[in-house]
Protein backbone atom coordinates (compact mmCIF):
# COMPACT_ATOMS: atom_id res chain seq x y z
CA UNK A 1 0.00 0.00 0.00
CA UNK A 2 2.76 2.48 0.61
CA UNK A 3 4.29 1.74 -2.50
CA UNK A 4 1.23 2.54 -4.53
CA UNK A 5 1.02 6.29 -2.58
CA UNK A 6 4.99 6.58 -3.78
CA UNK A 7 4.18 5.65 -7.44
CA UNK A 8 0.88 8.45 -6.97
CA UNK A 9 3.12 11.14 -5.37
CA UNK A 10 5.78 11.07 -8.15
CA UNK A 11 3.14 10.60 -10.80
CA UNK A 12 1.51 13.75 -9.52
CA UNK A 13 4.95 15.95 -8.80
CA UNK A 14 5.82 15.26 -12.05
CA UNK A 15 2.31 16.51 -13.41
CA UNK A 16 2.04 19.44 -11.45
CA UNK A 17 -1.63 18.25 -9.45
CA UNK A 18 -0.50 19.55 -6.52
CA UNK A 19 -3.59 18.91 -5.16
CA UNK A 20 -4.52 15.58 -5.87
CA UNK A 21 -0.85 14.88 -4.69
CA UNK A 22 -1.41 16.03 -1.17
CA UNK A 23 -4.64 14.41 -0.80
CA UNK A 24 -2.55 10.61 -1.36
CA UNK A 25 0.00 12.32 1.23
CA UNK A 26 -3.10 12.91 3.60
CA UNK A 27 -3.77 9.26 2.94
CA UNK A 28 -0.40 8.01 3.38
CA UNK A 29 -0.14 9.81 6.19
CA UNK A 30 -3.72 8.19 7.98
CA UNK A 31 -2.16 4.46 6.90
CA UNK A 32 1.26 4.91 9.09
CA UNK A 33 -1.06 6.50 11.91
CA UNK A 34 -3.91 3.58 11.76
CA UNK A 35 -1.30 1.03 11.53
CA UNK A 36 0.53 2.33 14.75
CA UNK A 37 -3.12 2.34 16.04
CA UNK A 38 -3.47 -1.37 15.64
CA UNK A 39 0.01 -2.32 16.21
CA UNK A 40 -0.73 -0.71 20.04
CA UNK A 41 -3.92 -1.98 20.39
CA UNK A 42 -2.50 -5.41 19.58
CA UNK A 43 0.61 -4.80 22.46
CA UNK A 44 -2.43 -3.22 25.13
CA UNK A 45 -4.27 -6.25 24.76
CA UNK A 46 -0.99 -8.95 25.02
CA UNK A 47 -0.04 -6.95 28.00
CA UNK A 48 -3.48 -6.98 29.08
CA UNK A 49 -3.56 -11.12 28.59
CA UNK A 50 -0.04 -11.06 30.57
CA UNK A 51 -1.69 -9.40 33.33
CA UNK A 52 -5.00 -11.03 33.41
CA UNK A 53 -2.81 -14.73 33.85
CA UNK A 54 -0.58 -13.39 36.26
CA UNK A 55 -3.24 -12.36 38.45
CA UNK A 56 -5.21 -15.81 38.62
CA UNK A 57 -2.02 -17.49 38.73
CA UNK A 58 -2.11 -15.27 42.24
CA UNK A 59 -5.58 -15.78 43.09
CA UNK A 60 -5.19 -19.91 42.30
CA UNK A 61 -2.21 -19.33 45.26
CA UNK A 62 -3.74 -17.14 47.78
CA UNK A 63 -6.87 -19.66 47.05
CA UNK A 64 -5.03 -23.30 48.51
CA UNK A 65 -3.20 -21.03 50.96
CA UNK A 66 -6.47 -19.33 52.56
CA UNK A 67 -8.18 -23.31 52.58
CA UNK A 68 -5.42 -24.66 54.13
CA UNK A 69 -5.24 -20.99 56.65
CA UNK A 70 -8.71 -21.97 57.31
CA UNK A 71 -8.30 -25.83 58.08
CA UNK A 72 -5.60 -24.63 60.37
CA UNK A 73 -8.29 -22.00 62.32
CA UNK A 74 -11.02 -24.93 62.87
CA UNK A 75 -8.36 -27.31 64.14
CA UNK A 76 -7.30 -24.53 66.44
CA UNK A 77 -11.27 -23.49 67.17
CA UNK A 78 -11.39 -26.83 68.27
CA UNK A 79 -8.31 -27.15 70.63
CA UNK A 80 -9.43 -23.87 72.14
CA UNK A 81 -12.35 -24.90 72.57
CA UNK A 82 -11.51 -28.17 74.41
CA UNK A 83 -9.35 -26.20 76.93
CA UNK A 84 -11.48 -23.43 77.74
CA UNK A 85 -14.20 -26.51 78.44
CA UNK A 86 -11.90 -28.48 80.40
CA UNK A 87 -10.69 -25.80 82.29
CA UNK A 88 -14.40 -25.12 83.54
CA UNK A 89 -14.63 -28.68 84.46
CA UNK A 90 -11.37 -28.23 86.53
CA UNK A 91 -12.57 -25.21 88.39
CA UNK A 92 -15.69 -27.11 89.22
CA UNK A 93 -14.09 -29.70 90.70
CA UNK A 94 -11.90 -26.90 92.85
CA UNK A 95 -13.64 -27.05 96.80
CA UNK A 96 -15.59 -30.54 96.66
CA UNK A 97 -14.77 -32.90 99.33
CA UNK A 98 -14.46 -36.24 96.93
CA UNK A 99 -12.29 -36.22 93.64
CA UNK A 100 -11.33 -39.24 91.66
CA UNK A 101 -7.79 -38.12 91.49
CA UNK A 102 -7.66 -39.60 88.11
CA UNK A 103 -10.33 -37.20 86.83
CA UNK A 104 -8.42 -34.73 87.89
CA UNK A 105 -4.67 -35.55 86.29
CA UNK A 106 -6.86 -36.36 82.89
CA UNK A 107 -8.47 -32.46 82.92
CA UNK A 108 -5.34 -31.03 83.89
CA UNK A 109 -3.36 -32.75 81.34
CA UNK A 110 -5.96 -32.41 78.44
CA UNK A 111 -6.75 -28.54 79.77
CA UNK A 112 -2.85 -27.40 79.25
CA UNK A 113 -0.96 -30.13 76.72
CA UNK A 114 -1.87 -27.75 73.51
CA UNK A 115 -0.49 -24.34 73.54
CA UNK A 116 -2.46 -22.65 71.31
CA UNK A 117 -0.88 -20.53 68.38
CA UNK A 118 -1.99 -19.76 64.96
CA UNK A 119 0.56 -20.06 62.05
CA UNK A 120 -1.35 -19.36 59.11
CA UNK A 121 0.30 -20.10 55.33
CA UNK A 122 1.27 -16.68 54.49
CA UNK A 123 3.74 -16.79 51.58
CA UNK A 124 1.78 -15.82 48.66
CA UNK A 125 0.40 -12.95 50.33
CA UNK A 126 3.82 -11.97 51.95
CA UNK A 127 5.36 -11.78 48.17
CA UNK A 128 2.42 -9.94 46.87
CA UNK A 129 3.41 -7.52 49.67
CA UNK A 130 7.07 -7.50 49.11
CA UNK A 131 7.47 -7.33 45.37
CA UNK A 132 4.49 -4.58 45.19
CA UNK A 133 2.12 -7.02 42.83
CA UNK A 134 -0.75 -6.77 45.06
CA UNK A 135 -1.81 -4.23 42.83
CA UNK A 136 -2.27 -7.13 40.28
CA UNK A 137 -5.09 -7.83 42.27
CA UNK A 138 -8.30 -5.94 39.79
CA UNK A 139 -10.39 -6.19 42.79
CA UNK A 140 -10.10 -3.18 45.13
CA UNK A 141 -12.47 -5.12 47.87
CA UNK A 142 -9.90 -8.21 47.79
CA UNK A 143 -6.77 -5.93 48.09
CA UNK A 144 -8.53 -4.33 51.37
CA UNK A 145 -9.31 -7.88 53.01
CA UNK A 146 -5.92 -9.13 52.02
CA UNK A 147 -4.65 -6.20 53.91
CA UNK A 148 -6.94 -6.19 56.74
CA UNK A 149 -5.96 -9.78 57.04
CA UNK A 150 -2.28 -9.20 57.75
CA UNK A 151 -3.48 -6.17 60.62
CA UNK A 152 -5.80 -8.61 62.38
CA UNK A 153 -3.35 -11.13 62.34
CA UNK A 154 -1.29 -8.87 64.65
CA UNK A 155 -3.95 -8.47 67.20
CA UNK A 156 -4.45 -12.52 66.89
CA UNK A 157 -0.72 -12.75 67.89
CA UNK A 158 -1.48 -10.25 70.92
CA UNK A 159 -4.12 -12.05 72.39
CA UNK A 160 -2.96 -15.41 72.15
CA UNK A 161 0.57 -14.16 73.74
CA UNK A 162 -1.52 -13.20 76.99
CA UNK A 163 -3.43 -16.64 76.96
CA UNK A 164 0.29 -18.31 76.91
CA UNK A 165 0.72 -15.94 79.63
CA UNK A 166 -2.25 -17.05 82.00
CA UNK A 167 -1.60 -20.79 80.96
CA UNK A 168 1.57 -20.44 82.14
CA UNK A 169 0.40 -18.57 85.54
CA UNK A 170 -2.07 -21.25 85.95
CA UNK A 171 0.61 -24.63 85.60
CA UNK A 172 3.26 -22.23 87.58
CA UNK A 173 1.71 -23.96 91.03
CA UNK A 174 2.28 -27.47 89.69
CA UNK A 175 5.80 -26.78 89.30
CA UNK A 176 6.19 -25.93 93.02
CA UNK A 177 7.25 -28.43 95.62
CA UNK A 178 4.34 -28.91 97.28
CA UNK A 179 2.53 -30.47 94.65
CA UNK A 180 3.64 -33.46 91.83
CA UNK A 181 3.17 -33.03 88.26
CA UNK A 182 4.94 -36.60 88.01
CA UNK A 183 2.28 -38.14 89.97
CA UNK A 184 -0.11 -36.17 87.59
CA UNK A 185 1.89 -38.04 84.58
CA UNK A 186 1.31 -41.44 86.56
CA UNK A 187 -2.44 -41.34 86.71
CA UNK A 188 -2.91 -40.33 83.00
CA UNK A 189 -0.31 -43.19 81.62
CA UNK A 190 1.54 -40.43 80.03
CA UNK A 191 5.10 -41.07 82.15
CA UNK A 192 4.88 -45.02 82.40
CA UNK A 193 3.10 -45.37 78.17
CA UNK A 194 5.11 -42.35 76.46
CA UNK A 195 8.23 -41.18 78.14
CA UNK A 196 8.68 -45.19 79.71
CA UNK A 197 8.76 -43.80 83.71
CA UNK A 198 8.36 -46.00 85.88
CA UNK A 199 5.58 -44.60 88.34
CA UNK A 200 6.77 -42.50 91.33
CA UNK A 201 6.07 -42.81 95.09
CA UNK A 202 5.48 -39.51 96.27
CA UNK A 203 2.25 -38.01 97.05
CA UNK A 204 0.38 -35.60 94.41
CA UNK A 205 -1.13 -33.50 96.88
CA UNK A 206 -4.04 -32.65 94.55
CA UNK A 207 -6.79 -32.20 96.92
CA UNK A 208 -4.63 -29.45 98.60
CA UNK A 209 -4.37 -28.13 94.98
CA UNK A 210 -8.22 -28.18 94.56
CA UNK A 211 -8.45 -26.14 98.01
CA UNK A 212 -5.82 -23.24 96.51
CA UNK A 213 -7.53 -20.05 95.93
CA UNK A 214 -4.22 -18.98 94.11
CA UNK A 215 -4.93 -21.82 91.53
CA UNK A 216 -8.78 -21.48 90.97
CA UNK A 217 -8.25 -17.49 90.39
CA UNK A 218 -5.50 -18.53 87.99
CA UNK A 219 -7.81 -20.67 86.61
CA UNK A 220 -10.29 -18.63 86.41
CA UNK A 221 -8.46 -15.71 84.63
CA UNK A 222 -6.81 -18.61 82.17
CA UNK A 223 -10.86 -20.16 81.34
CA UNK A 224 -11.96 -16.10 80.57
CA UNK A 225 -8.67 -15.44 77.80
CA UNK A 226 -9.59 -18.79 76.33
CA UNK A 227 -13.22 -17.36 76.02
CA UNK A 228 -12.01 -13.86 74.60
CA UNK A 229 -9.44 -15.20 72.27
CA UNK A 230 -12.53 -17.64 70.83
CA UNK A 231 -15.07 -15.28 70.52
CA UNK A 232 -13.25 -11.76 69.72
CA UNK A 233 -10.34 -13.25 68.01
CA UNK A 234 -10.52 -16.67 66.18
CA UNK A 235 -14.61 -16.43 64.95
CA UNK A 236 -13.88 -13.03 63.77
CA UNK A 237 -11.46 -14.17 61.61
CA UNK A 238 -13.05 -17.85 60.42
CA UNK A 239 -15.34 -14.99 59.43
CA UNK A 240 -12.80 -13.12 57.69
CA UNK A 241 -11.33 -16.29 55.94
CA UNK A 242 -14.34 -17.31 54.24
CA UNK A 243 -15.39 -13.91 53.11
CA UNK A 244 -11.53 -14.03 51.42
CA UNK A 245 -12.22 -17.34 50.01
CA UNK A 246 -15.64 -16.17 48.69
CA UNK A 247 -13.87 -13.10 47.04
CA UNK A 248 -11.15 -15.27 45.27
CA UNK A 249 -13.62 -18.12 43.70
CA UNK A 250 -15.93 -15.06 42.40
CA UNK A 251 -12.69 -13.38 40.89
CA UNK A 252 -11.61 -16.78 39.60
CA UNK A 253 -15.06 -17.72 38.30
CA UNK A 254 -15.29 -13.96 36.48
Amino acid sequence: MAKIFRKFRLKHIKTGKLKQYTLYAIGEILLVVIGILIALGINSRVEQNKQKELEQTYLKALLNDFEINQRKLNNLIAANQNNYDNSLKLIGLIGKEQVEENEFAKLMVTTFSYDIHYNPNNAVLDELLNTGNLKSISSTYLRQRLTVWIATLDDVKSQEEELAKQREKAMEILLSDKYNMRSLLDETGISIDELKLAPTAKESAFEDLLNNNSFESRMLLFALTSRGTQLEHYLPLKEEIDNILKTLAEELND
